[in-house]
């Protein structure tokens, strides 16, 4: 009996993992948004993530909403979500880490040296990731 509780709780909890994963963060003041625009801007961003919890840019895009309309904190699970599923993508952990560089500089710190180059396709981005660690005063 023990061997089918530990297997079932084995199992159960990536599952259980995944959904906490996936679930989308709500701003507190989202309730008193009036502006249409800005509501359709967040739905439709929303709806791209529920419909594919797994694509990192429906995550940055959603983090990306949250970012311009001031929920850092939001914005910032977003983004590291969206790191989690591409690592690869340099923007998200760019993204995090001047956001998190406000709250807290060594996890800023960690996030953006994560990345100490872009990949060969984004060289264009390397500037901005010097500019980004010097902000932070942090060496590249």
């Amino acid at each position: 009996m023990k061997l089918i509780h530990l297997t079932l709780l084995l199992i159960g909890w990536p599952i259980a993992l995944s959904r906490a994963d996936n679930q989308i963060p709500q701003p507190s003041a989202l309730n008193l948004v009036e502006e249409p625009r800005l509501l359709q801007a967040i739905e439709s961003a929303q709806k791209a993530v529920e419909k594919a919890p797994g694509k990192a840019a429906g995550w940055g895009q959603l983090g990306k909403v949250y970012h311009i309309h001031g929920w850092e904190a939001e914005a910032a699970q977003c983004y590291r979500r969206a790191a989690e599923i591409d690592p690869t993508e340099f923007r998200w952990l760019y993204y995090l880490g001047m956001i998190t560089h406000k709250t807290d500089p060594q996890e800023a710190e960690v996030v953006l040296l994560t990345r100490k180059s872009p990949p060969p396709n984004n060289r264009s981005l390397r500037p901005h990731l010097r500019l980004s660690v010097s902000d932070c005063g942090l060496r590249f």
